[in-house]
């Protein structure tokens, strides 16, 4: 990644993507503890951030696969 593809890919917080899929923020946090929810980087300090890409990647994993969904 270039540092113009990080200006164009915006980090969210834990709140603003529970907010984007309609999940209460701890429902988030649980998939991320699993390895199931969309991947997410540790900043310093702990905080936690998803990449706007890494989202939209998540979301199309799961569009791939909608036996997953019906189970």
């Amino acid at each position: 990644m270039t540092p113009r593809d990080a200006i164009d890919d915006p980090l969210l917080t834990t709140d603003q993507v529970a907010e984007r899929y309609n999940f209460h923020p701890q429902s988030l946090r649980n998939l991320l503890a699993k390895g199931k929810g969309p991947k997410a980087i540790k900043l310093p300090g702990g905080r936690i951030r998803y990449r706007a890409s890494d989202l939209l990647a998540w979301e199309v994993s799961g569009i791939a696969e909608p036996a997953r969904v019906a189970s």
